[in-house]
């Protein structure tokens, strides 16, 4: 979902505005036997943290949000959560630019929203080294631009008790990134991808906040390779504490793949599965007449059938 923005008064906090703008991480191509295609996660987990359940309020011009991501990864992992041999090292830098334009319509008893995600790849790159018997074979890629852009033609917001914020949606993934079935990164993934998701934020009279992400990815056929990514569950989660004007406290994501992929290489379906946690920080101070401004880094374990490596994000937002 794009920047959310929430005006929403309760008891324990003047006012928070949550997370901004979804991301989208070039796929690490890792060969066929590592996750949904090419070892890369559809839609990556990581963007929700604290705030998750709310969206701005109606305004002239709506809400935008810049995201800046930085992710890294040196460790593969196989089916059973061993180290492969297969050494990767990924590298993939994002500016993340989002819209969201809240209205004041009504719509099956919430108000109704709309927004668009457009990632931009910086710096993206992939090294493999892979032995064989005849020594160590070394392949290396690396590519920039626009990725695959999200639009969200629908999201609802709700406020159905005090302190309790929710809101639904429905996103579209365009393949407009540039890909190539022969290049080792590609910024985008060359098949479409359906998400319905769910968002919510709880907050407490004294100030702790639960914050979650429920999304499912549908993907469509890689029509240059002839390969259909298996259907993904990604939930993020937040709980912090709200000090004054900052919020501090832990977050993560746990991400499932819960089919099988289907094309000429999937021998075993290819499901993969990843945890991450770590620290997240926010401040928003409105007498400052500053943006909200997000921070966390997260470690992923447990992957199987994919890469494990770290995230760092920063993003900020503000209503117009």
């Amino acid at each position: 979902m794009p920047s959310l923005h929430p005006t929403h008064q309760t008891n324990s906090t003047a006012r928070l505005w949550p997370s901004a703008a979804g991301l989208l991480l070039a796929a690490l191509q890792a060969g066929p036997s590592h996750a949904v295609e090419n070892g890369g996660i559809i839609t990556p987990p990581g963007v929700y943290d604290f705030g998750a359940g709310m969206l701005p309020p109606a305004s002239d011009v709506g809400a935008a949000a810049i995201r800046v991501v930085s992710t890294r990864a040196t460790q593969l992992r196989d089916s059973a959560g061993n180290i492969s041999p297969v050494k990767p090292d990924l590298k993939a830098d994002l500016l993340v630019l989002a819209g969201l334009k809240m209205t004041d319509k009504d719509l099956l008893g919430g108000k109704y929203a709309y927004g668009v995600v457009v990632p931009v790849v910086l710096n993206g790159s992939l090294g493999l080294r892979i032995p064989t018997p005849d020594g160590t074979l070394q392949q290396s890629g690396s590519n920039r631009g626009v990725g695959d852009v999200q639009l969200y033609p629908v999201v609802i917001q709700w406020k159905p008790a005090d302190g309790l914020f929710t809101n639904a949606g429905l996103m579209v993934q365009l393949p407009t990134g540039a890909y190539d079935k022969h290049r080792a990164f590609n910024v985008g993934t060359n098949h479409w991808t359906i998400q319905p998701n769910f968002q919510f934020t709880y907050l407490t009279a004294g100030g702790l906040e639960f914050s979650g992400s429920t999304q499912v990815n549908f993907n469509t056929r890689n029509t240059a390779t002839d390969y259909r990514s298996g259907m993904e569950f990604q939930q993020d989660f937040g709980v912090g504490q709200h000090v004054g004007d900052w919020t501090i406290g832990m977050a993560g994501y746990v991400y499932r793949q819960i089919t099988d992929d289907k094309g000429p290489s999937v021998v075993d379906g290819n499901r993969a599965r990843v945890n991450a946690l770590g620290p997240a920080i926010g401040f928003f101070g409105p007498k400052h007449h500053l943006p909200l401004v997000y921070m966390h880094v997260y470690k992923e374990f447990g992957a199987r059938n994919r890469a494990q490596g770290t995230q760092a994000a920063i993003r900020a937002s503000w209503v117009f």
